[in-house]
């Protein structure tokens, strides 16, 4: 929480607003109930002249105050919405690519669109809530015993007795609600990934299945929120039964001691409602305790002071990756024991294998995306395990049969956003044969590009990054062969380039310098 609670000066200022605004309404209240009294008792003296004039006055502090503590208050959330955003964004992006791949991608676009707009209202502006709620208690407290000592001693503790259980059942239902929150971040996966299969799906003429699996994950989804919101109904029922109770008894209690204790008839009008609101205060420092329960998970995570890398570190100029002892395994199944090989500068290289035979995990061991294993990858003479990710991914560059196109033009999509670039996007684009295309075209939902056009600027990447290893993951699966020939005499001519391509077929392969077949873990 240190980390949302650095712009102290903001906060005292919010704070003593707060503070402004709500003695002076209450003290507007004592007074003007003074002035109710001498109203009712027909005395309209220089006293109640002066009741009157500091009533306006203090009302007058009330509206500037509170206006000033939204103003104040509006721009501490902008500064917890940022931090929330770039808490969210570092913990995602301290996650190797297997991590969200396992967790499903659904998790975190839930992150962004519900969990941190929920933090920023059911913690923070709870916080300031409770906050100025003490405040009140404290106010309204001190205010009750000017008015009447034995009632407000009566007050407190009937107060206090109800509200026990309620606290307790908070904890409850925080516990129930971060379960749902992590029920709910499932569910979003399972429909995503639908929706990511669904053109394949569909074309397999497979309409009604899919419409019943996505109906069977609301179905799902909806009972689970059912259930939790039945529980939660039953909780706040007992919550507002036992402040209703309270209340009641606080109003009977005042009009008794009006009718037998003499005490002033203004404070059937004051009291109740001063009881009533002291209760309110204590129901936010209840939602508090809930919510806290519920999200604190979450702030861990966000609260990360890992920075954003704006400038990577510098490039490793690769020799050679050797690969010694490799020994890994998934659970009982042996993927490689005691695997040697050496991948050399200039020179190009095939990984060729059916499915499942271990070509993704021995790119994802190269990757860094894969730790756990025995044996070492040495880069250079440096253990790839010692080499900083930033430096490591800044290095290569890899490439997927996957699009991964962002809504913006060709140039930032190439660049991804450096500036001042134009000749060397030109270049990259000519090397990929789009010579042809304006830099600031837009990639847009509905894109005329093709899946191949759109598979030539991940290819224009490359180019552009002109890093002296190349990893390919099946990069060229979406492209027909005459394209795929072009943009491999330009990758297989580059003596300076290290090409580690993994793929289900090699065509030629003669083109290659090493081939090493996991179906057979023969090594050519």
């Amino acid at each position: 929480m240190q980390k949302f609670t650095k712009n102290k000066l903001l906060m005292l200022f919010i704070f003593f607003f707060s503070i402004i605004s709500i003695v002076s309404s209450s003290i507007a209240v004592y007074f003007t109930i003074e002035l109710i009294n001498s109203v009712s008792s027909g005395v309209l003296d220089n006293k109640f002249n002066l009741n009157l004039i500091i009533v306006i006055s203090l009302t007058v502090v009330f509206i500037i105050s509170t206006i000033i503590q939204l103003l104040l208050k509006n721009k501490w959330k902008l500064i917890i919405s940022q931090l929330l955003s770039k808490g969210a964004i570092s913990k995602i992006s301290s996650l190797s690519a297997n991590d969200v791949k396992q967790n499903k991608e659904g998790k975190y676009l839930v992150w962004i669109n519900k969990r941190i707009p929920e933090i920023e209202t059911f913690i923070f502006e709870s916080f300031f809530n409770v906050l100025v709620g003490f405040i009140i208690q404290i106010t309204t407290l001190a205010v009750m015993f000017a008015l009447s000592w034995k009632l407000a001693l009566i007050g407190l503790g009937i107060l206090i007795v109800s509200f026990i259980i309620p606290i307790l059942l908070s904890i409850i239902a925080g516990k129930m609600h971060k379960q749902y929150m992590s029920n709910m971040e499932k569910y979003i996966s399972s429909l995503q990934n639908v929706f990511n299969s669904f053109k394949f799906l569909w074309y397999l003429n497979k309409e009604e299945k899919i419409i019943t699996f996505i109906d069977e994950i609301v179905k799902k989804w909806l009972k689970e929120t059912e259930k939790t919101q039945g529980k939660v109904i039953i909780f706040e029922l007992f919550n507002t039964s036992f402040q209703f109770f309270s209340y009641i008894t606080m109003l009977i209690l005042t009009a008794f001691f009006i009718l037998k204790q003499n005490e002033n008839i203004a404070l059937i009008f004051s009291f109740p409602g001063y009881f009533f609101s002291l209760g309110i205060q204590l129901r936010y420092v209840i939602y508090m305790n809930q919510n806290y329960a519920a999200y604190k998970g979450y702030l861990k995570d966000f609260s990360l002071e890992k920075p954003i890398i704006v400038n990577p570190n510098a490039p490793i100029n690769i020799d050679k990756i050797e690969i010694k002892d490799l020994s890994f395994s998934y659970g009982e199944k042996t993927v490689f024991k005691n695997f040697n090989y050496t991948f050399k500068k200039g020179k190009k290289y095939a990984i060729v294998g059916k499915s499942g035979s271990g070509k993704s995990t021995l790119l994802n061991l190269l990757l860094k995306q894969i730790n756990d294993y025995n044996g070492q990858i040495n880069i250079n003479q440096t253990n790839l395990k010692e080499i900083p990710i930033s430096k490591w991914n800044n290095s290569f560059t890899y490439l997927s049969n996957q699009e991964n196109l962002f809504f913006d033009n060709i140039y930032n999509n190439i660049t991804l956003w450096d500036t001042d670039k134009d000749e060397q996007v030109k270049d990259a684009l000519k090397q990929a044969n789009m010579e042809d295309f304006d830099l600031n075209y837009k990639i847009e939902s509905d894109s005329s590009l093709s899946t191949g056009q759109k598979q030539k600027i991940n290819f224009a990447r490359h180019f552009y990054r002109n890093k002296n290893v190349l990893i390919l993951d099946e990069a060229t699966s979406n492209l027909d062969k005459d394209s795929t020939d072009n943009l491999f005499k330009k990758i297989l001519h580059n003596n300076e380039l290290l090409l580690i391509n993994s793929t289900h077929h090699l065509d030629n392969s003669t083109d290659y310098d090493g081939v090493i077949n996991l179906e057979e873990l023969e090594i050519n």
